[in-house]
């Protein structure tokens, strides 16, 4: 099967493409794994529903070799792509004799002319080649050129992955390409959200290898970055919780602490510290809290989690300051949407949804959730959606480039059809999958995720995407 066949096939399933890119070192995080387990380690990647894989062959900073590449084709059924410095119709060939489905041709590396002749070269021999761009102009030459694959890479390769590139750069070039063109962003990925967005924007596949490499279980690890849905379990009080949720690969984990009203689910700045010690790298954690700005900074300070929720009756003026201050310590700010009118011109001052969704695009919010849960009826055990507030959902995402989570009421049994009327970024589910308040049930967690994995996202058309981030 070609190379741009098997991916066109896997986005047709509505699930998120990624590409496992195979190198055996980073020129910026080392050593990711040795010559002789890449082969393993490429049958383990099939099997977790690899469509193709990427095969890095440069030798000096990548550790890789031809052989590799060899072995790899030989052992799997997906095609490969061969990545490396290529600047030679015989290197071309040689990827062919090797099994090659495909080859890498970067214009950071070659002169646009040069570029041509050796595409329309791997053209003539049957092997597809992916032209890789990483800015506005080579963008435009492999447009030109009529390359049908395409790469944006995040990251500028002349520094061999050593900058700090990130999936903005795709999200500021993936418009301009037609959708007749298949692209993929490469490079400086490394969270299912970082896949996410990059295929919000437009782009149609990710390219991923320090990530999966670097994970506990890379077959576990691939599966989550392609999975369309990112999931935030919240309530937890126990560490026992925490664990079935890191194996069940949930995205982030959260718990309430010191929040100003009387809550079940409650906990003290002591126990959320605890509770986010035991918590994995491969898994965000979230304080979901309110009260004065200091408090909320304070708490976070001690606890010092990746997100907090503001989930109470913080002001705009307020939101903005405590995002831009937890900004500052490395920590993202969640900001919870009331969902009735009066309650939202209670909070914000006004009831005009695009002068709210304004001013939270101003700030340094990371994402917006809109949850029937509020201060209102924090305390409640159950809470059920008489309908999913999907026209709202609809305002807001057109209006917001921020991921929107969704919650409230939220199951296995309801999931699929929650996220038909609100394609959420993130499902945000609290008493959906727990017996008691802070008492988790492995089954229904396990059940949420599976449901999960029968949604099939439909991803938005290119022409009205490319949103910055």
């Amino acid at each position: 099967m070609r190379f741009s066949q098997a991916l066109r096939q896997k986005k047709n399933s509505g699930r998120p493409v990624v590409i496992p890119d195979l190198k055996c070192i980073s020129p910026k995080e080392g050593r990711l794994i040795e010559a002789g387990h890449v082969v393993d380690m490429a049958v383990a990647l099939q099997q977790a529903g690899a469509p193709a894989l990427s095969v890095v062959t440069e030798a000096k900073q990548f550790g890789g070799s031809l052989e590799l590449l060899r072995q790899v084709v030989q052992a799997v059924n997906i095609p490969v792509l061969r990545k490396d410095f290529i600047c030679t119709e015989a290197e071309i060939a040689q990827s062919k004799a090797c099994g090659a489905a495909a080859v890498l041709l970067m214009y950071a590396c070659l002169p646009a002319e040069r570029l041509a002749s050796l595409y329309h070269y791997a053209q003539s021999i049957g092997i597809e080649a992916l032209v890789e761009t990483h800015n506005a102009g080579e963008l435009d030459l492999a447009l030109a050129l009529g390359a049908q694959l395409i790469g944006i890479n995040n990251r500028d390769i002349t520094q061999l992955e050593c900058d700090d590139g990130d999936v903005r750069r795709t999200c500021a070039l993936v418009a301009k390409a037609p959708d007749s063109v298949f692209l993929i962003s490469e490079s400086g990925l490394h969270t299912p959200q970082d896949v996410r967005t990059a295929i919000a924007a437009g782009a149609d596949a990710a390219l991923v290898g320090t990530a999966i490499l670097r994970a506990s279980s890379p077959p576990a690890y691939y599966q989550r970055l392609c999975r369309p849905v990112g999931i935030k379990i919240c309530g937890l009080m126990r560490a026992a919780d925490i664990d079935c949720c890191l194996a069940a690969g949930v995205d982030m984990v959260g718990c309430v602490c010191q929040y100003p009203l009387d809550v079940p689910w409650n906990v003290s700045a002591h126990t959320a510290r605890q509770l986010r010690a035991h918590v994995s790298a491969s898994c965000d954690f979230c304080l979901v809290t309110g009260g004065s700005t200091q408090q909320i900074l304070d708490v976070a300070d001690f606890v010092q989690p990746n997100f907090v929720q503001l989930h109470y009756r913080e002001t705009m003026q307020q939101t903005a300051e405590i995002a831009a201050q937890l900004l500052k310590k490395g920590i993202r700010t969640i900001k919870a949407l009331p969902l009735d009118a009066e309650e939202q011109k209670q909070q914000f001052g006004t009831a005009q949804l695009p002068d709210i969704i304004s001013q939270l695009e101003r700030s340094a919010v990371y994402a917006l959730l809109l949850d029937r849960r509020s201060h209102c009826n924090a305390a409640q055990q159950r809470v059920q959606y008489a309908d999913w507030p999907a026209a709202l959902f609809k305002q807001i995402r057109q209006m917001s480039s921020k991921p929107l989570l969704l919650g409230g009421g939220i199951t296995a049994c309801n999931v699929q059809q929650a996220l038909i009327a609100c394609p959420a970024d993130y499902i945000d589910v609290m008493t959906g999958v727990e017996d008691a308040p802070g008492r988790k049930n492995e089954q229904k967690m396990q059940q949420l995720v599976r449901s999960l994995q029968k949604y099939r996202a439909i991803r938005p058309e290119k022409e009205q995407k490319g949103v910055q981030i």
